[in-house]
């Protein structure tokens, strides 16, 4: 009887956290193709050798989604 009553518990907190985790309307781009999303990302680099293909990245990415991204990359000594 135990074992059922745990089981029911966890097969409801397995499907609340399924629920939890579905998607909204505002995360889909409207309807002329443009991105929905507002804000922006900074990423520090510390690999200067890696600088251009970040920066290529960054560019894609804000180009895709209209999120602003902005790398920047710390040099030995800086």
């Amino acid at each position: 009887m135990k074992r059922r009553i745990l089981a029911m518990i966890l097969a409801i907190v397995a499907i609340l956290s399924l629920a939890a985790c579905a998607g909204t309307n505002e995360d889909k781009p409207a309807a002329d193709g443009t991105s929905t999303k507002t804000g922006s990302v900074y990423y520090l680099n510390f690999k200067p050798e890696q600088d251009e293909a970040w920066q290529k990245l960054a560019k894609a990415y804000t180009e895709e989604t209209g999120v602003e991204v902005t790398v920047l990359t710390a040099a030995s000594g800086t």
